[in-house]
Parts: structure tokens; sequence; C-alpha cells
């Protein structure tokens, strides 16, 4: 072996460039996508030269250098302690519209971006066919971020869709596209546009056990009989009998997320208001108010001691916009279950580790698509807890370090790599304000309690095992009039609009023609019932000329109740010419004075009239 004298970087390019021809290529797995094949940066050698030297020396990949150190997040005081990190310089935290989706909005937003290639999500729809629960987080607009004071704070949402939800689209044209409407079929499954002439079988088996399932817990209408009970004890006896039955129930019974979580709830609003009552600290019937609105809330549907019906409402009610549609194409009377969503934020800390990255190439930010996650115990620095453990290689942007600030969410950087970017909560002990250390790239939850509320409903899910999909998207790549569609259980398309305003021009257009038809009709009445009127007038003005004693006055009123308008006074000279061969003025001139004529509507001539000359004269 050929001895060398090597200074430090002497031996240290040495050892990448030994490195390199074993491996023949950079390892792969830190590869930059095709696309972005361009001369490489100082900062790009430096990265790979650094890792190549660690490589050499320890063996093996070594957390850091395969953009696995995005879940390392720096262990500063609030993360040992799970606190709320403030170092944002926010006193309050982002205030998230929440919008509770329905679950057909969510699908036929995921099939927009599917069929637009803005990514994958392919596997998210087999998934929720499948009848599996789904994970969808929701990356806010850019320009939100962009706002100084939201630049590291949770502004996006999470939406945990259930496997046994109800999907909505039995009930109606649900999603029903162009080509259904023209064929005249209906969509059974929604914006799919699949035809169903008849019922599925074990879709009619599903309704029928959940229909049991239903009543076995709404046997005993609560509600009625407390509005109908006489006293205090009474009610109680009714209460605790209700408390038996919700607790044989859960103990007895198999039963969805939903049906647990509902009427979880209300088990254990009846243990605490039961206390409440006993000690005098409500009325009966403010008690009766309060459990009225919870069944509002969770779903169950009661007959009241007044008759009415409680119906389901959403806590966040959402008004859709009213869009134009194609003839034969309506919104469907049920969107499905509403999902309500959880605060994260989708997007690393820029303002925490923009200058300092955990991993040597950037900070890095998940792109959209879904990604398979384990839901597993794992470790958050010091702590090991159940989180969503990403389970396979994801695309990701990585900014160049020293950025701070968002101004994209699509860094020029993209690479596909394992990046331990898991789905986990912040503090134990409070809602997040600033993202800060709790993010390196992770989808983290600001509110603990909301994280507990998640991680109970994946543990609800046994269709999923351990296995859920989660699909990322961005609003940003959802035009306004699609989400407004989606909303209303309507997959948008170029060729619904353009229809849906030929259809909309085309109505217009009947309108105004139908309009002109009216108006031409009453015209045509009001033209004859005039004609009529005006012959009336002439042939009481002809007799009254012919007359040897002219009642005058009465010649006056006939003519002013009749002539109010310039074109009746058109009319009636056309009518008496028309009758009697002279014009009206002249036979009126030959028995009424000037002053008489003038009080005439529309007479034009002020000079003496004929009578007054002939009394002049004599």
């Amino acid at each position: 072996m050929e001895k060398k004298v090597l200074s430090f970087k002497q031996f240290l390019y040495e050892e990448v460039a030994d490195a390199e021809k074993k491996d023949q290529v950079v390892d792969t797995s830190n590869s930059v996508d095709s696309s972005f094949s361009k001369p490489e940066t100082e900062r790009e050698a430096k990265s790979r030269i650094a890792k190549n030297i660690v490589k050499a020396v320890f063996g093996g990949d070594v957390p850091g250098t395969t953009g696995g150190a995005d879940n390392i997040i720096d262990q500063t005081r609030e993360v040992k302690e799970s606190m709320p990190y403030k170092g944002c310089g926010a006193s309050e935290g982002y205030t998230l519209e929440r919008v509770d989706l329905p679950v057909l909005t969510l699908k036929i937003l995921l099939e927009y971006l599917q069929s637009k290639n803005i990514a994958d999500y392919s596997r998210t729809l087999n998934e929720l066919k499948d009848k599996r629960s789904i994970i969808i987080g929701v990356r806010n607009r850019l320009d939100i971020k962009k706002d100084s004071s939201n630049q590291d704070r949770f502004c996006d949402a999470l939406y945990f869709v259930p496997g046994d939800s109800n999907q909505g689209g039995e009930e109606s044209k649900v999603g029903a596209t162009l080509s259904n409407v023209n064929k005249g079929t209906t969509g059974t499954t929604g914006t799919t546009g699949t035809t169903g002439s008849s019922p599925d079988k074990s879709k009619v088996k599903d309704d029928k056990i959940q229909q049991k399932k239903e009543e076995k817990i709404k046997s005993s209408d609560p509600l009625a009989r407390l509005g109908k009970s006489k006293s205090k004890n009474e009610s109680l006896h009714i209460i605790e009998e209700r408390i038996n039955e919700l607790e044989n129930f859960f103990e007895s019974s198999v039963f969805g997320f939903g049906e647990f979580e509902n009427t979880r709830k209300e088990l254990l609003f009846l243990r605490k208001s039961k206390s409440v009552l006993e000690s005098n600290r409500v009325s009966i019937e403010t008690f009766v108010d309060h459990y009225f609105n919870l069944f509002s809330e969770i779903g169950h549907i009661y007959e009241a001691a007044t008759g009415n019906t409680v119906n389901t409402a959403p806590s966040t009610p959402v008004s859709t916009p009213n869009l134009p549609l194609p003839a034969g194409v309506t919104p469907p009377t049920n969107l499905g279950e509403k999902i309500k969503p959880y605060q994260i934020t989708t997007v690393p800390s820029l303002a925490y580790y923009g200058n300092k990255p955990m991993n040597p190439k950037g900070v890095g930010i998940k792109l959209p698509g879904d990604t398979i996650y384990l839901f597993q115990d794992s470790s958050l620095g010091s702590d090991k807890y159940k989180m969503m453990v990403e389970a396979e290689k994801i695309k990701v942007g990585r900014y160049p370090i020293g950025v701070t600030k968002f101004d994209t969410y699509k860094p020029g950087e993209i690479y596909t790599e394992n990046c331990g970017m898991q789905i986990h909560r912040s503090s134990t002990k409070g809602v997040g304000v600033c993202v800060g250390p709790w993010s390196a790239g992770c989808q983290v939850f600001s509110d603990y309690s909301e994280w507990q509320e998640f991680i109970g409903k994946a543990n609800a899910s046994s269709m999923n095992g351990s296995k859920f999909l989660y699909a990322l998207i961005q609003l940003d790549d959802i035009p306004q009039n699609v989400l407004d569609y989606a909303m209303m259980g309507i997959a948008y398309s170029d060729e619904l609009v353009s229809q849906a305003k030929s259809d909309q021009d085309a109505a217009n257009k009947k309108a105004i023609d139908d309009k002109a038809k009216t108006d031409r009709k009453i015209q045509d009445q009001t033209d004859t019932k005039k004609e009529k009127s005006y012959s009336k007038l002439a042939k009481f003005i002809r007799s009254e000329r012919e007359s040897f004693n002219a009642d005058e006055e009465d010649v006056i009123n006939n003519w002013n109740s009749m002539i109010t308008t310039t074109e009746d006074v058109s009319g009636i000279l056309t009518k008496y010419k028309k009758l009697y061969k002279v014009s009206v003025w002249d036979d009126l001139d030959n028995f009424l004075t000037n002053s008489e004529l003038s009080r005439l509507y529309g007479y034009p001539n002020k000079n003496k009239s004929r009578k007054e000359k002939e009394a002049s004269d004599k």
C-alpha cells in the first residue's frame, strides 16, 4: 500500500473521492429530482462533502445525513417541559376559520386535485371508498402565511374522516356530471357519476344494522319523558335510568367512532348534570334546555315533549353561494357527515430553524400528496408517545439556509426521501401560540385537547389497523369556484359551468320574450278597453252637441275622467275624426265657452270659442 503524506484538506477530499468510487453515485436517497438537475451549488457541495466524510469515518447512514433529521427538534426548555412556545412575539394564536366540511366535499376536492395532476391522492380515495379512516391536512393560503404576524403561527387545519362516516350522495343527483344528465342517468356515489338502477344489497344490510343500533340507543326518549316529568325526583330517576342504559350500551354493542363519541358525550353530560341537579344549582327546566342543545350538537334525534323533532346541526354553519347549475343538475340533500377541523401547522418554523436547520440540506416542507403513516410509539426529544410516524419516502422541498420567512410553499430544491416528518402534538400544557422548535417539517397540533381527541379517533379506527393515509392539500391549488361548487356537493368542470351559462342565457332570453308577450297582451287589452272608452266619449260629445240644452259641466267631467294623458288626447282625436269626419275640438267649440274649453285636459287654443264669437256678434 502506497504511503502518502497529506494535509488535512487533501485527506478529506481523498476520503470523499474514495467513498464516491465505492458508491459510484451519491446516495440516491439524497438525490434531487431529475427535473431539477443543474450545476451543484457551493452549499450542496459542502453538504455532500460533509456527509461523505461522516460516512467514510463512521460507516453507514447517520441521522442528519439522509433526511431523517426532520423529525429531530431542538431540545429547548419548551420542548423538554412540553410548554407552549411564545418566542415569535405573538401574544395569542392565529384565529382559524373553523369550517366543518362534509365528507362529500372533501372527496370532491381530492378528486379535483387528482384530475389536475396536482399530486397523487389515489390511495386516499381508495381508502375512503373501502370505508377506512383517512386524515386530510389543509394548508392555508400563502397570502395568509405571508402576513408578518402569521409567519410562525399555527395557521392550518387537519380533518380526521372516520371510516364509518356517512359519505353522502346516496339520496340525490350528487355531483351528477353533465354526461350523466345528457344520458338521463343519476349518479349514486357522488362525483364518480356511476349509475345505479337497483340498491346495493350490502348497503341495505348495513342500513338495517345501523337502524337497529339507532333504535336501541334512542328507545327511551328521555327528553320526552323529562318534559312530562312532574317532580324533581322523577326527573332524577329518568336521568339515572338513561345513564344505566348508556353504560349497558357501551358494554354490549359494537359501533363506530361517531356513535361512540356521541354516546360518550351524552353519558358524561348526564353524570355531571345529575350531581348539579341534586344540589339545586340549576332548575330542571334549564337542564332540559341544555340536554336539548346537546342532542342538536351530537346528532341524536328525539321527539321532545312539544312534539318537535330535534335536528342535527353543524357547529359552524356554512353558507354556499347561489351558483349557476345546468338543467337537470341539483345539489344533493345529503353531503355526508360534517368533519370538524383541528388547528395544526403543515409547514416548519422558518423563523426558528431557517438559520440553523436540523438537516444540512435546509429546512424541509412536506409537499402535497398522500403518505402512509403508522400509528405507533415514537420518540420526540425525551418524550415517547403514540403518534403518526411517516412510513415511506415523500416529496419534500428544502429552503436554502438563511431563509427565515415564507414567500413560497415550493422552494426550488425538491427531494424524494425519508424525512421523518411525523404528525405529533406540541405542548401538553396549553394551546400553542407559535410553532418555533416544535416543527422542523412535521405536522404539529397546537391544542393538546384536540390532539387527544384525534388520538382517540385513531385508536377507534379498527379497520385501519395501524396504517393511515394522510393527504395534504393546499388551498392555493383549489380555485374559489371549485371550492364553492364542492361545498354544494357538486364536482366543478368547465363543461358544467359552460352548460349552466348556456342554460341561464336561454332562460333569460325566454324570460325577456315571455315578458314582451305579456306586455303586448296587456297593451292589447288596454288598447281595446281604451278604444271602447274613446268611442263612448265621442258619442256622448256628439249627442250633447246636437242637444238643444247641452249639459256643459257633464261634458267637462266626462272628458277629464277619461282623458288624462297626451296619449288619450291623441286617441280621442283619432276616434272622433274616424267616426264623424270632423275634429272633436271643432264640435266642442260649438257649445262650450273658452273658459269651459280651457278646463278640458289637453285643450290647445286659448282664443274665443265659436259660441262666444256668435254671442258677441248678436
